[in-house]
């Protein structure tokens, strides 16, 4: 490859920062969301109906717990109406719960009071409980289907985000995730096309707790870390990391790994420069391929060869909304990735280039 190909993919390259931000944040959500979710048989026949765990956990409440509700009915109408009625079961079911609804247009200035108060900048919904809070997006409370061209929902989820809320302020902490870093990394301070600083200011300011962690010359993961993330490493890991990662996972963390595909110094023989995360993966079914994925098919006007658009999905919850709507994703300068063998492991591919 010459210099001029290389300047041009390496340049490229800060395009798909967007996606790989894309991919963690939609992981993270719906890892919390699983975790959470499983922790009750949530009721789905009797929409507003509340559970028993629910009424359980808003009897034990020993603190005031406050719901927001910054939503317009007349053009979110489809969601202001089970937020109501939920959230009047919620009400009713516990006088430490306190419902207050804001409409956005003939209230403004209230709204916009309340908004610099806690911060928020989309319509959704506010859980705040003393000094804490957790913010909940008008996009994250159903699922939506847009295959017959109107959009439909398919399933309200507000039952599950409002008591986790509820669970993550009584037991005093926000879920936290850790970002690797001394190989490389995306940076949770960087600002730029290729940093993670909007991770940071989505994610960390209300509902997460995102911090950096160097794990060279550790034995070991912080304990208390809820989600592992290597995002985007330009060097390798030794083995002791690898050993610490394994125990890890074995002991039932998680972990979010975004492997770009760095070109390795011209004097290096060329290639891609090696982490040690590709044999490391292998373990787990994951095979990382030494390649950058060209889609002839797949090409847009006035991009380069690397640079492919994706529409292709696999079964799973992170790519549902992508799939149902019939939206492409677009990326710029990746590897391939497939489904290795190894036991006990089942591996799902979320996006796939034509055949």
């Amino acid at each position: 490859m010459d210099q001029a190909n290389r300047r041009q993919l390496v340049k490229t390259g800060a395009l798909s920062a967007g996606v790989l931000l894309l991919a963690a944040l939609l992981v993270i959500v719906n890892y919390f969301g699983w975790k959470y979710y499983k922790r009750f048989d949530w009721t789905s026949s009797q929409l507003y109906s509340l559970s028993d765990k629910t009424k359980n956990v808003l009897k034990g409440l020993n603190k005031d717990v406050d719901f927001i509700v910054f939503m317009s009915p007349d053009q979110q109408r489809d969601l202001y109406q089970p937020t109501n009625e939920l959230l009047q079961r919620y009400g009713s079911a516990s006088r430490r719960v306190h419902v207050k609804f804001l409409d956005l247009e003939k209230n403004p200035l209230e709204a916009q009071s309340l908004s610099q108060q806690y911060g928020v900048t989309t319509q959704g919904v506010v859980v705040a409980s003393g000094k804490d809070k957790r913010v909940i997006s008008s996009a994250d409370l159903a699922d939506i289907d847009s295959t017959s061209g109107e959009p439909r929902i398919t399933g309200y989820k507000g039952e599950q985000l409002f008591t986790s809320a509820i669970l993550q302020l009584s037991e005093g902490r926000k879920p936290k995730i850790l970002f690797t870093t001394g190989h490389g990394e995306r940076s949770l301070d960087d600002q730029g096309g290729g940093g993670l600083a909007l991770a940071q200011q989505l994610l960390g300011r209300d509902n997460f707790d995102l911090s950096e962690w160097a794990s060279l010359g550790k034995s070991a993961v912080p304990a208390g870390t809820d989600l592992l993330v290597i995002a985007g490493p330009t060097g390798s890991f030794v083995q002791p990391e690898l050993d610490a990662f394994s125990a890890y996972l074995n002991n039932g963390g998680r972990m979010l790994v975004l492997l770009d595909p760095t070109l390795a110094p011209a004097g290096a023989g060329g290639g891609l420069v090696k982490t040690n995360l590709e044999g490391w993966l292998a373990r787990y079914g994951i095979k990382a391929g030494q390649d950058i994925v060209v889609d002839p098919t797949a090409i847009l006007p006035f991009f380069g060869p690397e640079t492919i658009f994706i529409k292709s999905y696999g079964e799973h919850p992170i790519t549902k909304a992508f799939a149902g709507a019939g939206v492409p994703v677009l990326t710029s300068l990746v590897r391939s990735m497939a489904a290795g063998n190894a036991p006990g492991v089942k591996v799902t591919e979320l996006m796939r280039t034509s055949p």
